[in-house]
């Protein structure tokens, strides 16, 4: 099992994990193996940038970690945490364009997706007001 032992700081950690995705995305992932052959990395880079984003003095840090575990979480067809990943960077930096747009899409996607699911005010109401339609037939 890989893991990185040592203390590190925030910034490192964000930058290790980076370091891990991108390994683990040279992977051939046509086959649903590829999930068990990359296990002990993808592991170990949501820790890393789980504790980045934890630990991160800079809000600029913590918001980067938790967006770029969101991803991550959303690579995995995770959907549900990385939504909370992409708020919680929101929370840290609500200027950072990506997250509010992974949440959108992320939210538009579990609309579109489920024919059952009326785009509802009440699921607008879950969208970041920077970005909310004007009208709930617009989504």
């Amino acid at each position: 099992m890989l893991r990185i032992s040592v203390s590190i700081k925030p910034g490192q950690a964000h930058n290790i994990a980076n370091g891990l995705d991108a390994l683990t995305r040279l992977a051939d992932w046509s086959s649903p193996d590829v999930y068990v052959t990359t296990h002990a990395e993808r592991r170990e880079m949501r820790r890393l940038l789980h504790d980045a984003a934890k630990r991160g003095a800079d809000l600029r840090i913590s918001a980067r970690a938790w967006t770029n575990l969101g991803n991550c979480l959303d690579h995995a067809f995770r959907w549900a945490e990385a939504y909370d990943c992409w708020t919680s960077a929101l929370a840290h930096d609500p200027s950072n364009a990506v997250p509010h747009s992974a949440s959108l899409r992320c939210l538009h996607g579990a609309v579109v997706d489920s024919p059952d699911t009326p785009c509802s005010a009440s699921r607008l109401s879950l969208l970041p007001t920077v970005c909310a339609p004007a009208r709930a037939g617009d989504c």
